[in-house]
Order: structure tokens, then C-alpha cells, then sequence
């Protein structure tokens, strides 16, 4: 079994990383190499962000769902309130969306976009903590639900208004994709016979989905991780060449008399490395390096940076 396991991680981590490189027009890779390993690591924590909330939101949400039904009729409740039940758990899965995004975007992307969302986040529990130890919430359901409808809204809000939002609307519509794959497969099994020909087919299903999702994740985000998390963002440095390489490439070498070629390190192998330089992707190969120099990834943790820094910004202290 646990081969089997580390079978799986290393196809997932060859899919993410080949995703990720096909941008760039890259297709000379290895076939042996532990970066897949760790690419793999990348998607797992990429899932399990996933799981700690919005998973939890997507299996226990019939329960939630079902106990609220229960609950707000007994209270003497009319017939709107059933549909404002309704809007609650359709809320709270996005809710729950929003806060594994930010979960993931805050560890693996080093960014601090969603201060306000953690802030009105931490308004929400203060809210939500009240109600259930003053016993609120069972002596005012009602009142409660739309209480807990509104803080929701606000922390959604919260999410969204983020001046520079695009690695986040790109990790939530992601959990949000795979959050409702999840939900349809669950749905369909609780509503259907449990055979051996659908069980069989929905673990095809998922495996396939899971391939798609690592495929996904390699394209868009595998390529934003920091490399301190093992992930590929590209990394500002200047390779010095020998002379022969030098006068085959004048065009590429930087400014000045130095024979530097400055770019963005993209990938590395055993012979060969990948840059990104003035917007073309640059192979060269071992013999033609002398020396890689390199610049630390700096990142201030509460900075509203959206975006990898460019060439420019990264080059002056």
C-alpha cells in the first residue's frame, strides 16, 4: 500500500511540476527526480487546507443543514424561515471556502491580503462563542441564525473588497470547485444504491478528478509558492558564462561590461538551466555556466503584495 501511495505522489507531483513548466515552453524534464516528491507535498498541504474547512463544511453540512430544519420549526418558525436555513448552509460552504483560501494563501504565498478578513474573522468566533455560552442560540434560534448569517456575509465581504485579490479568488474558486465535485459525489451516493459498478466507477471518477485538480494547481499556483515551501516561484539571479556562450547570446547579456545574463531562475537540472529573460525562456546548459548568483526571496509577512516582485524591485536592497 504504501508504494502504491508513493506511486500516486510522484505522478501527482510530475503533473503539477510539468503543468507549471508548460507555460513556459519547457518540455525537457526529468523523469527521475525528487522535486516531484515535494511538488506532491505542495498539493497535499493544497488539500489539506481544503479539508480543515471547507471539507468540513462539505460532510458535516447535510448534518448542519438537517438539525437547523429541526430546530427553527420548533420554535414556532414560519414558512420563510426554512428557505433562510437554506441561504445559511449555502453561506456557510463559501464562508468555509473563503477561510481555507486564506489559510492557503497566507502559508504557501507568504501574503497578508487578508488581515481585514482574519480581523472581521476574529469578530465573527467573538460573536458566534458569545451566543453558544450564554445558551442565546437555543433560547432565540431565529435570532440566531440571522445573527450567524450576517457575521458570515460580512467576513465573505471582508474576503473580497482585499485590494489585491487575485491569488485568492484564484485558491477559492479552486476549493470551491472541488468543494461542490465533492458534495455532487456524496449527494450521489447517499441517494442511489451502493453497487459495485457505481463504487468502481466513482473511484475512477475521482482519481481522474484528482489528476485534473493536480494539473490545475501546477498551472495556477504551484508556480506562486514560495521556494522556502518548496514550491516554484521563480527566483531573481545573474549567470556569468564562459566567453564561447557569451558571443552567442550578445543580446541577453546585461547592461555594462558584465557578462551576466539577469533573469528569473525557472528551473534547474542535473544539465541544464531554465530563465526567463526579457519574456523568452532561455536554456542553457551546464558547461555554459560559471557561476549563478542569487538574491534571498525577501517577503514581509504583512505587506499587500499580490504578486511576485519583478526583476526591478528585487534587484535594488
Amino acid at each position: 500500500m504504501s508504494l502504491v501511495s508513493l506511486a500516486i505522489a510522484y505522478v501527482i507531483g510530475f503533473l503539477v511540476v510539468n503543468a507549471h513548466l508548460a507555460k513556459f515552453g519547457i518540455s525537457d524534464i526529468e523523469f527521475v527526480s525528487a522535486r516531484y516528491l515535494l511538488a506532491a507535498a505542495n498539493f497535499a498541504f493544497f488539500l489539506v487546507c481544503l479539508y480543515l474547512f471547507a471539507g468540513r463544511a462539505v460532510f458535516l453540512g447535510p448534518k448542519w443543514l438537517s438539525e437547523d430544519l429541526k430546530h427553527i420549526p420548533a420554535s414556532g418558525g414560519s414558512r420563510k424561515w426554512p428557505l433562510i436555513v437554506f441561504v445559511h448552509s449555502l453561506v456557510a460552504l463559501v464562508f468555509f471556502c473563503c477561510f481555507s483560501a486564506a489559510t492557503f494563501t497566507t502559508v504557501a504565498l507568504w501574503q497578508a491580503e487578508t488581515t481585514l478578513f482574519y480581523a472581521v474573522l476574529g469578530g465573527t468566533f467573538i460573536i458566534v462563542y458569545t451566543l453558544d455560552v450564554t445558551n442565546l442560540d437555543i433560547r432565540f434560534p431565529r435570532s440566531t441564525l440571522l445573527v450567524q448569517l450576517c457575521v458570515k456575509l460580512a467576513a465573505i465581504c471582508a474576503f473580497f473588497i482585499t485590494p489585491k485579490w487575485e491569488n485568492l479568488t484564484t485558491v477559492f474558486f479552486s476549493f470551491l470547485g472541488i468543494a461542490l465535485h465533492i458534495n455532487f459525489v456524496l449527494d450521489h451516493l447517499k441517494r442511489y444504491k451502493l453497487t459495485v459498478d457505481r463504487a468502481t466507477f466513482t473511484v475512477i471518477y475521482s482519481l481522474l478528478f484528482l489528476l485534473v485538480a493536480a494539473l490545475w494547481f501546477g498551472a495556477l499556483l504551484y508556480g506562486r509558492v514560495s521556494p522556502k515551501l518548496g514550491g516554484a516561484r521563480p527566483v531573481q539571479v545573474s549567470v556569468g558564462l564562459v566567453e564561447s556562450t557569451r558571443n552567442l547570446v550578445p543580446g541577453l547579456l546585461a547592461p555594462g561590461d558584465k557578462p551576466f545574463v539577469e533573469g528569473l531562475l525557472i528551473y534547474q537540472t542535473s544539465g541544464h538551466v531554465y530563465l526567463q529573460v526579457k519574456d523568452m525562456t532561455v536554456r542553457l546548459r551546464e558547461a555554459d555556466v560559471t557561476v549563478i548568483t542569487m538574491r534571498p526571496e525577501k517577503v514581509a509577512p504583512f505587506s499587500r503584495t499580490s504578486k511576485p516582485a519583478t526583476r526591478e524591485s528585487q534587484s535594488n536592497p
